[in-house]
């Protein structure tokens, strides 16, 4: 982890993640180191359909902590989600590697749509 970052793995009720990496937040600064960092990690191939076609999830969780003058605070979450494309692998003319990927990908999401709609839906095991 670099300097200023912490990992850890949420219990409870809290959404989290399993190896996380938290990044307090104080200035633009912050946020555009940060925004950088994200970019870098980022990885992308080109193929038959785009030319930087993104090949891995991104989940970026903003917690924000408003304290009013009278000392009250109230804390909010926002969650960006930036995830890998789904694509019809004859069309991307993927092959070899590339189309176990794109299979990957395509179940990740599937999985990942399944879990959306449990958690919409409330059900006690997710």
């Amino acid at each position: 982890a670099s300097q200023g970052a912490s990992s850890s793995r949420k219990g409870g009720d809290e959404f989290g993640t399993e190896g996380e990496t938290q990044w307090p937040i104080k200035s633009p600064t912050d946020i555009a180191r940060l925004a950088r960092l994200v970019e870098a990690e980022r990885v992308a191939h080109s193929h038959a359909l785009n030319d930087r076609s993104s090949r891995s999830h991104c989940l970026i969780r903003v917690q924000c902590t408003h304290v009013e003058r009278g000392g009250r605070s109230q804390k909010r979450t926002l969650l960006f989600v930036d995830l890998a494309g789904s694509e019809r692998i004859a069309k991307s003319l993927a092959a070899g590697p590339r189309q176990k990927e794109a299979a990957s990908i395509n179940q990740s999401l599937t999985a990942l749509g399944r879990v959306v709609k449990e958690l919409n839906e409330r059900s006690a095991h997710v």
